[in-house]
């Protein structure tokens, strides 16, 4: 079995390309996925993350909204230790149960197998122990806000700006074994996807 992280900015196509390397037989572990259902309410990480930021952040049907929530911990043009301590503290929540996923998903093996560990965090979470190769989606910031009609709205910007420094070139450094290139069209991504996935199954 071969252990892939898939890693880059939002919006840089890491979906785009789990979801092509699914169609060619990889299982993909979806972190943000599974993120999402720990979220939900009357699990332990919902209620571990109200008793910290409070009823505040809660829609209408009770259910914590990660926008509402990303408003606080990464407030606009705030660049205070705050942010930080928010991020800390959330991390410190939701990647332990994460890493508890991954465990269980990795330890089911089967000869011959490749699984995809798909997530923007997976360095700074040092979930790439798990893997046996990282994978970087990578797209010039210009092109991911071309590509992604949400880059209008303030969350998904902050949350940009807070993983540009996690992708510079000193913190990737000697981190990375494969750039796929996301800057032209889908077909040439799906085309160098594909060249990088028959070369780990002859065993290149």
């Amino acid at each position: 079995m071969t252990i892939i992280g898939l890693i880059g900015l939002i919006g840089a196509g890491k979906s785009t390309v789990g979801k092509f390397m699914s169609t060619k037989g990889c299982d993909v572990i979806d972190l943000d996925k599974i993120s999402h259902d720990l979220y939900r309410k009357d699990t332990d990480a919902y209620n571990e993350i109200l008793s910290i930021w409070g009823v505040g952040i809660l829609d209408e049907s009770l259910e914590i909204d990660r926008k509402k929530l990303a408003n606080i911990i990464f407030p606009v043009n705030d660049l205070s230790k705050s942010i930080a301590e928010g991020s800390s503290k959330l991390e410190s929540i939701i990647w332990p149960r994460l890493e508890l996923v991954i465990q269980k998903e990795i330890s089911e093996k089967e000869e011959g197998s490749i699984k995809i560990i798909e997530g923007a965090l997976i360095l700074k979470a040092g979930f790439d122990r798990y893997c046996d190769s990282i994978w970087l989606v990578d797209s010039t910031v210009e092109n991911i806000k071309k590509r992604n009609q949400l880059v209008t709205s303030s969350d998904f910007a902050n949350r940009l700006d807070t993983l540009i420094p996690l992708y510079s070139e000193e913190a990737i450094q000697d981190r990375v074994d494969e750039i796929i290139e996301n800057n032209s069209t889908k077909q040439n991504l799906y085309n160098n996807v594909k060249s990088l996935l028959e070369r780990i199954r002859k065993g290149l």
